[in-house]
C-alpha cells in the first residue's frame, strides 16, 4: 500500500540535521566533562601526594631529631661528670 511512497525530502534532511546536531553536542559535552574530571582527579591526587610527602618528611625529621637527642645525651652526661669533678 505505502511501499511506493517515500517521505518528503525536507523531513528527512531536517531529521538528519537534528540527529547530527544532537550527536555533535553530546560528543562535545562528553569531551569537556572528560577533560574537566581528569584535571580535577589529577589535582586531587597531586594534593594528596604532597600532603603525604609533607607528613612523611615531618615524621622523618622528628625521627632524626630524636635520634640526634639520643646521640647527644651521653655527651651531655659525660660533660656533666667532668664539671662536677672540677
Amino acid at each position: 500500500m505505502l511501499s511506493g511512497r517515500r517521505p518528503p525530502r525536507l523531513v528527512v534532511k531536517t531529521l538528519a540535521v537534528t540527529f547530527m546536531t544532537v550527536f555533535v553536542l553530546l560528543a562535545v559535552v562528553f569531551v569537556v566533562v572528560t577533560f574537566s574530571v581528569r584535571e580535577q582527579v589529577r589535582q586531587a591526587v597531586t594534593t594528596s601526594l604532597e600532603s603525604s610527602h609533607a607528613k612523611g618528611m615531618g615524621n622523618q625529621m622528628r625521627h632524626q631529631a630524636l635520634r640526634c637527642q639520643k646521640d647527644m645525651r651521653p655527651w651531655h652526661q659525660h660533660t656533666e661528670k667532668f664539671r662536677s669533678q672540677a
